[in-house]
């Protein structure tokens, strides 16, 4: 049987409190972000098997979006994006992971955001 391989993806996390930006304002003030977190991993055992072993828990991945988010301020989003990708690659049997950052407040009439690539 061919290895069958595929993605994984966390739309839209929502994270209401977060500590991003480099003006003084931002630095004050929380403001919201949505964190989307996309992985690619070798998934025939999920698939012939149904074994969650075989697969990848997005409750944990989306738990640690949350807690690398909320740890501390990050005046940039691409260096929270890069953290979050580091740690997903650490913390997980996958080949690549793929995060996007979207700043809602950034702008008044657009979002914001930065997406980053990390691979194995």
């Amino acid at each position: 049987m061919p290895e069958i391989r595929g993605w994984v993806h966390i739309r839209q996390l929502s994270i209401p409190d977060a500590s991003v930006g480099i003006y003084p304002r931002e630095s004050r003030a929380r403001q919201p972000i949505l964190v989307d977190v996309s992985v690619f991993y070798a998934m025939t055992e999920a698939t012939t098997h149904d074994r969650i072993g075989g697969t990848v828990d997005y409750d944990h991945i989306a738990a640690l979006g949350r807690e690398i988010t909320l740890a501390r301020h990050y005046p940039l989003i691409e260096s929270l994006a890069c953290i979050l990708a580091e740690k997903v690659l650490a913390s997980f049997s996958v080949d690549e992971v793929r995060i996007q950052v979207h700043k809602p407040d950034a702008l008044p009439d657009a979002t914001a955001s930065v997406e980053l690539t990390l691979k194995r």
